[in-house]
C-alpha cells in the first residue's frame, strides 16, 4: 500500500492541492483586492526544507548502517574462505555446500515485514544446526580437531550474525509520524502556491511547478532509502557476489560435489 501511495496517490493529492488553492484564490481575488503576500512565504518554505534536510540525513544514515552490515559480512565470509583452505576435502566440501545455501537465501530472501525477519532467523539457524552435526561428525572421525572445530562455528556463528542485523537493519527507518507531517506540509505549501496563483490572477506558475515536481522526487527518494524491501534504492551486494564467485571458483575446482 505505500508504495501505491507515493506513486498514485501522493501525487494526484499534490496536484490537488495546487489546483484547489488557486480556485479558492480566484473566488476571494474580487472579494479581496487589497491583498498582497506577508513575505512569509519564503519562511515556510524554508521551515520544510529544513525537515526534509532532517529527513533525508535520517534515511541516509540508515542506507549507511545497511552497507556497513554487508561490508561486515563480505569481511567475514573472506576470512572463512581463507581459512577454509586448510580443511580436509570432504569438511570443505559440506562447507561450501552450507555457505553456499547461505548465500543463496542472503541474495533472495529479504523478508518484507518483522515477522518474515523471524521467520528467516530460524531456518538460517536449522541450516547452521545442521552443519553443527556435520562438523561434530569430522570431529569424532578425527578429520578436524576440536580447536579448529570451534574456531570455525565461531567464524560462521559471527557470519550469520552480521546477516541477522543486515535482515533487522531493513525494517529500520526514519519514524513515519515525521514522513507523514512532512507529506502534510508539502500539500499546505502547494495550497499557499496555488493561492497565491489565484490571487495574482497569474495563469502558470512556475514555482509552483517546480515545488511540487521537487516535493514528490525528494519525498520519494526517502521513501526508497527507507523501505530496502520495496524501493528502487537496494542495498548494494555487489561485494558479496564477487566473494561468492570466487568462492564458487575455487571450491568447485578442488572439492567433489555432494550427493543428493
Amino acid at each position: 500500500m505505500e508504495e501505491i501511495f507515493f506513486i498514485i496517490i501522493y501525487p494526484l493529492l499534490l496536484a490537488t492541492s495546487l489546483i484547489a488553492g488557486r480556485k479558492v484564490g480566484v473566488y476571494l481575488a474580487p472579494k479581496m483586492p487589497e491583498w498582497k503576500p506577508l513575505g512569509l512565504e519564503g519562511a515556510l518554505v524554508g521551515f520544510f526544507a529544513l525537515l526534509i534536510s532532517f529527513m533525508l540525513v535520517q534515511a541516509g544514515n540508515n542506507a549507511r548502517v545497511r552497507s556497513d552490515y554487508i561490508h561486515d559480512m563480505a569481511d567475514k565470509l573472506s576470512f572463512t574462505l581463507r581459512k577454509s583452505k586448510l580443511y580436509e576435502k570432504e569438511l570443505q566440501s559440506n562447507l561450501y555446500h552450507h555457505i553456499s545455501t547461505l548465500l543463496a537465501r542472503q541474495m533472495t530472501h529479504i523478508p518484507d515485514t518483522k515477522k518474515g525477519v523471524y521467520i528467516e532467523i530460524k531456518k538460517m539457524e536449522g541450516l547452521g544446526a545442521h552443519f553443527d552435526q556435520q562438523l561434530l561428525k569430522h570431529v569424532d572421525e578425527k578429520r578436524i580437531n576440536i580447536v579448529q572445530a570451534k574456531e570455525l562455528m565461531r567464524d560462521l556463528e559471527q557470519l550469520e550474525s552480521s546477516y541477522y542485523r543486515l535482515l533487522h537493519s531493513y525494517h529500520h527507518s526514519a519514524p513515519r509520524l515525521v514522513l507523514f507531517i512532512l507529506l502534510l506540509f508539502s500539500l499546505f505549501i502547494g495550497f499557499l502556491f496555488g493561492f497565491m496563483r489565484g490571487m495574482m490572477q497569474t495563469r502558470v506558475h512556475i514555482s509552483a511547478i517546480i515545488f511540487a515536481l521537487m516535493s514528490y522526487i525528494i519525498i520519494c527518494v526517502i521513501f526508497d532509502l527507507d523501505s530496502p524491501t520495496s524501493g528502487l534504492i537496494r542495498p548494494d551486494v555487489t561485494e558479496i557476489e564477487n566473494i561468492k564467485a570466487v568462492y564458487k571458483s575455487y571450491f568447485e575446482s578442488t572439492v567433489v560435489p555432494m550427493e543428493d
